[in-house]
């Protein structure tokens, strides 16, 4: 879609490569704002074109077929809006999560007799539809998942045939709802709950800060 997020995945990519110079990194494009990219800056990438059918006129789906898509046999997906920091290198977090078959980011267990909210469905309503007792707070800017780990055609069913109705997000459905509903219908969690490794300011902070606070003077 817009140049300005292929702009940013050259800066996520030049995060990870400044820690991890050799480590293989892919990027799916739609066929526009990577194109206008200069040519040392799309030579950072393995370039995975998006299918037609899987863009399906929602950018979120493509996210669903991540399994399709991925060339790996252990893939991390990061969303592009984001650099990596110098905490943790990206191939000390791969090591962290080899074996795991699936996870992604889970901010916390949900109590579905309790008061849940969520801006994208009922979630009182997913719950009973598929009859748990459990279900994750979870988002998708980080991901990892080992082969082709059926959480991902489940999610494309939800998506197709949701058993709560979804609100819209943009020009299309939130992935993580259609997630939610795989897990619970295949009984599976997070590796770790909660699983925080993605920063994002108004997660922690409900309010906006100053200039100040974030630089430290």
């Amino acid at each position: 879609g817009h140049p300005y997020f292929s702009h940013m995945a050259v800066n996520l990519a030049i995060s990870i490569k400044y820690h991890d110079r050799d480590m293989p990194i892919s990027i799916i494009q739609d066929g526009q704002g990577f194109t206008m990219l200069e040519g040392w800056k799309q030579d950072l990438f393995n370039v995975i074109e998006a299918p037609k059918d899987m863009l399906n006129g929602d950018p979120y789906y493509l996210k669903l077929n991540l399994d399709k898509l991925t060339p790996y046999d252990k893939t991390l997906f990061l969303d592009v809006d984001m650099v990596w920091n110098n905490f943790l290198k990206p191939s000390e977090l791969l090591a962290y999560l080899d074996g795991t078959e699936f996870t992604m980011v889970c901010r916390n267990e949900l109590d579905p007799n309790g008061e849940l909210l969520s801006r994208w469905m009922d979630m009182q309503a997913v719950a009973a539809a598929y009859k748990v007792d459990k279900l994750y707070d979870v988002s998708s800017e980080v991901m990892y998942f080992e082969g082709q780990p059926k959480v991902f055609e489940e999610a494309r069913k939800a998506y197709k045939k949701p058993k709560a109705q979804v609100a819209k997000f943009g020009d299309g459905y939130p992935d993580e709802a259609f997630f939610i509903m795989a897990m619970a219908k295949l009984g599976i969690a997070p590796h770790e709950v909660p699983f925080e490794p993605s920063y994002w300011e108004p997660r922690y902070f409900p309010k906006q800060h100053s200039r100040e606070f974030i630089s430290g003077f």
